[in-house]
């Protein structure tokens, strides 16, 4: 592909890796109404021969309206055109934003975590513990050490806070 370092620019910009699931949100006025559509879209790199070749590999629309996931094609018999969507995503910044999906790790999944004193440490996602739940709600769960060193700015400002991030007496 000629221009594989645009995507790879795109890619870094917006802390993206190839083969991760990422939500794209497009805009766009039907019926003088505007319309918000949600989707999840994954980037596959790959080489062959010796040359890399990038694609979407899948999508599924989201429609707020009806909160509901669905594949919103006009005409269902033509395949979607994944080059268009791809060139969508990449330069049509005024329609379509990019949202990354939190990472939450699995059961049992090692994940990095930032604790007291700014340390980084590795441990093992329980669902059944709360502190680690809780260190997935604020956003402190990360694949790799890296991806935690990247962000400890964002949660030191966000353990300062004075006011706690949900308000108790509103969950049902």
């Amino acid at each position: 592909m000629r221009n594989i370092h645009l995507i790879e620019q795109f890619m870094k910009e917006n802390n993206l890796k190839y083969d991760e699931p990422f939500i794209i949100k497009w805009k766009w006025f039907k019926e003088y109404k505007d319309i918000q559509k949600k989707g999840i879209v994954k980037i596959i790199k790959r080489i062959c021969n010796g040359k890399s070749f990038v694609s979407v590999v899948s999508i599924e629309g989201f429609d707020d309206s009806e909160n509901t996931w669905v594949d919103d094609r006009e005409d269902m018999s033509n395949p979607l055109d994944k080059d268009k969507l791809l060139y969508d995503i990449l330069f049509n910044d005024t329609n379509v934003q990019v949202i990354k999906i939190p990472f939450k790790p699995k059961n049992g999944e090692e994940y990095y975590r930032i604790v007291r004193g700014w340390d980084i440490i590795k441990d093992i996602f329980s669902e059944s513990n709360v502190c680690d739940c809780a260190f997935f709600l604020i956003g402190n769960c990360f694949r790799t050490r890296e991806e935690a060193e990247a962000n400890l700015e964002k949660i030191k400002k966000l353990c300062k806070r004075n006011k706690p991030l949900i308000d108790l007496n509103e969950v049902e």
